[in-house]
C-alpha cells in the first residue's frame, strides 16, 4: 500500500502548476544551476542575482532531477514527493514501536490525507525537507536508544545525517530535532545517549556534512550576509509577524479533515497523563510510608504492578532504564509522552519565533496525525473513550461524504459551465463512498482504515481537479509573452515575479528605470506588476505600453521602446 501512495504521489506531483512564489523560487534557482560549473551550484543564483537567503539543498536536489528527467513541474518537485513519502513510511515505523500495527497504519494514512501535508508535501518548498529530517531524525534517535550498545552507532550517524539535511535545506529547524533529543534524555532520566552521539563520531559526521557550504560561501562571496538578515528579519516576523496564538487557527485548518477527531485525542491523551500523574504521585506516598515502617524488598514490583492499563489494552513497559517518576507507565502512556515532546519540540519554537506562516507547521504533522491514528485504533476498542471518538470519525466521515457535492458546487463557481471532468471526479467520490460504507459494515476497524483511504482519495482528488478548474494565470500569460516577443530580453522593474521567471523557464533580472533607460536595447521588454487598489505604473522614459494582461487580483504591464513600434492598444486576455 505504501509503495502504491508513492506512485500516487509522484503521478499527482506534475498536475498543479506553480503558482506558490516560494516554489517558484526554489524551481527557477535550480533550473538556473542546470549545465553550469560547479561554483553556480555551490553559490545558487535566482534571475541571474546571487541567492544566498536559503541554504542550498532543495536547490541542489530539484536541479539534479531536472537534469535527469526535464525542466517541469514533476521533475522539479520530485526530491520533495519522495521525502514527504519517506515520512509517512517513517510515520508508520514509528508509531508502530509505540503502539502497534493497527495504530500505524491509521496515523500514516491519517498523515497522507491532512490537508496541510498533502498540500505542502507536494511543493517543491524547504518545509518538506524540515518534515522529513525531523520524522527520520526522530525514528533513527529512537532506535539509537533501544539498540544494543555499540549497535547504535549506525542510528547515530543517520540522526547526524537528518541533522544535516534540515541545516541544508532551512537552517533553523534543526533546532526541533535536538530538543526532542533532549525533552527524551530528560523524561528518560538517561543523558548518556547524547554523550554517545559525540563520542561515536555523530558530531563530526554532522560537521563533515553540514559546515563546508557554509565556509566556501563566506570565503567566495560577498553576500553572504544574505543568509543571517534573513534570519533576523525572520525571527522579528518580516512580512508575517503575529502573536504565539496564532498557530491555533492554523493547526485547526491543518488538520483537516481530521480536526474533531484530533481535538478529542488531545483531551483523552493528556487524561491518560493526568491519570498516569495522580497515581504515580499516590504510589510514590504509599512507597515512602511503607519504607518508613518496615522494609519491604518487593515494593519497586508493586508499583509497577499496580498500574491499570485496562483503558489503553497496551502492557506495562520494562521500567529499569526509566526515571523514577516513570517507573510503572504503560507503553502507551511512555508513548503518549514521546509524542507531547515531538509537538512541542515543534511548536514551541515557532510560537516563539516572529514570523508565522501556515506551512512552518508541516514538521508537527506527523506526531499530530500518529495521535489521531492513536484514537482512531481507540474507537474500535471496547475502552470508556472508544464512544467518544467513534462518534467524531462517524460526523468526519458524514463531512467527508459531501465532498462530491462541494466538488460541484464550487465548479459551478469557479469557471460558467460544467466540464465532463467535474462529472467524473464526482462519480469517482461516490464509488469511493460506497467502498467506505461497505467497510464501515464489516466492522469499526475496516471502516477507520477505510476512513483514512477514502480521505487520501479526497486529497487527491481536489489536488489533481483544482488546477483544471482555476488554471494558471500565471503560466498562462508567460507562454503567451514567450510566444508572442521570441526574441525580447525580459526584465522586472523593482520587483522580481518568480512564477513567471520560472514559466518562462528564463532567468529575469531586476533592472531600475535608470538601467532601463541607460541599457538602449531595442528588444527590451519591461514586466511590472500592479496589485488591486495600487496607482498604475507609468512607463519608463522612451518606452511605452505595449499590453496588459490581467491575472486574478494584479495587472501585469508590459513596455516595450517607442522604436519597437506603437502597440500600446494591444490586450491579451
Amino acid at each position: 500500500m505504501w509503495l502504491l501512495l508513492g506512485v500516487l504521489l509522484i503521478g499527482a506531483a506534475g498536475v498543479p502548476p506553480v503558482n506558490r512564489t516560494q516554489e517558484a523560487r526554489v524551481l527557477e534557482t535550480a533550473r538556473e544551476m542546470i549545465g553550469r560549473p560547479i561554483d553556480d551550484w555551490l553559490i545558487p543564483k535566482l534571475n541571474g542575482h546571487v541567492r544566498l537567503r536559503k541554504p542550498p539543498l532543495a536547490y541542489w536536489a530539484s536541479a539534479a532531477s531536472m537534469s535527469v528527467f526535464g525542466e517541469n513541474e514533476r521533475a522539479g518537485r520530485l526530491p520533495t514527493v519522495l521525502l514527504s513519502w519517506l515520512s509517512i513510511g517513517a510515520t508508520y515505523a514509528i508509531a508502530r514501536r509505540w503502539f502497534d500495527a493497527q495504530v500505524a497504519i491509521l496515523s500514516a494514512g491519517a498523515l497522507a490525507g491532512s490537508w496541510l501535508f498533502f498540500k505542502h508535501g507536494m511543493l517543491a518548498e524547504t518545509d518538506a525537507y524540515a518534515a522529513a529530517g525531523m520524522t527520520l531524525g526522530v525514528y533513527a534517535i529512537v532506535r539509537a536508544g533501544e539498540a544494543v550498545r555499540g549497535r547504535d552507532i549506525l542510528w547515530l550517524h543517520a540522526a547526524a545525517a537528518c541533522f544535516a539535511g534540515i541545516i541544508l535545506a532551512k537552517g533553523p529547524p534543526a533546532a526541533y530535532l535536538l530538543l526532542f533529543w533532549v525533552g527524551r534524555c530528560w523524561a528518560n532520566g538517561d543523558w548518556r545517549a547524547l554523550g554517545r552521539f559525540v563520542t561515536r563520531g555523530g558530531i563530526l559526521t554532522l560537521l563533515v556534512l553540514a559546515v563546508p557550504w557554509f565556509l566556501y560561501v563566506r570565503t567566495h562571496t560577498a553576500a553572504e550576509g544574505q543568509l543571517g538578515a534573513d534570519f533576523a528579519n525572520s525571527a522579528d516576523g518580516g512580512d508575517h509577524p503575529g502573536p504565539p496564538w496564532a498557530y491555533i487557527p492554523m493547526l485547526i485548518k491543518a488538520t483537516v479533515p481530521w480536526t474533531g477527531v484530533w481535538v478529542v485525542a488531545l483531551a483523552m491523551a493528556g487524561a491518560t497523563l493526568l491519570e498516569q500523574y495522580r497515581k504515580r504521585s499516590v504510589l510514590s506516598h504509599e512507597s515512602e510510608t511503607a519504607s518508613s515502617l518496615a522494609p519491604n524488598p518487593e515494593l519497586p514490583h508493586a508499583t509497577a504492578r499496580a498500574v491499570d492499563s485496562s483503558d489503553t489494552e497496551f502492557a506495562p513497559i520494562d521500567d529499569s532504564r526509566l526515571a523514577p517518576w516513570r517507573r510503572g507507565s504503560d507503553s502507551s502512556t511512555v508513548a503518549l509522552l514521546n509524542l507531547a515532546i515531538w509537538g512541542a519540540a515543534v511548536l514551541l519554537p515557532l510560537c516563539a519565533w516572529g514570523n508565522k506562516q501556515f506551512h512552518y507547521l508541516l514538521p508537527v504533522m506527523p506526531p499530530t496525525m500518529i495521535l489521531v491514528g492513536w484514537a482512531l485504533a481507540a474507537a474500535t476498542r471496547k475502552s470508556r473513550r472508544a464512544r467518544a471518538v467513534a462518534v467524531v470519525a462517524f460526523g468526519t466521515a458524514v463531512l467527508l461524504s459531501l465532498a462530491p457535492m462541494a466538488q460541484l458546487i464550487a465548479a459551478t463557481r469557479l469557471r460558467p459551465n460544467l466540464h465532463w471532468s467535474d462529472f467524473a471526479m464526482c462519480a469517482g467520490l461516490i464509488a469511493a463512498e460506497f467502498a467506505v460504507g461497505r467497510a464501515w459494515k464489516r466492522g469499526r476497524q475496516p471502516a477507520a482504515v477505510a476512513l483514512c483511504v477514502y480521505a487520501v482519495v479526497v486529497m487527491v482528488t481536489i489536488h489533481a481537479w483544482l488546477p483544471a478548474v482555476m488554471g494558471g494565470r500565471s503560466r498562462l500569460a508567460s507562454i503567451q509573452l514567450v510566444e508572442k516577443y521570441p526574441n525580447a530580453r525580459f526584465v522586472f522593474r523593482t520587483a522580481e515575479l518568480p512564477v513567471m521567471s520560472w514559466s518562462m523557464r528564463r532567468a529575469v533580472p531586476i533592472m531600475d528605470d535608470a538601467a532601463i533607460t541607460a541599457a538602449g536595447d531595442a528588444n527590451l521588454v519591461v514586466l511590472d506588476q500592479q496589485q488591486d487598489g495600487e496607482k498604475k505604473p507609468l512607463p519608463p522614459a522612451g518606452f511605452n505600453e505595449a499590453e496588459s494582461i490581467r491575472q486574478g487580483d494584479n495587472t501585469l504591464h508590459v513596455f516595450m521602446p517607442l522604436a519597437a513600434g506603437p502597440q500600446a492598444n494591444e490586450s491579451a486576455p
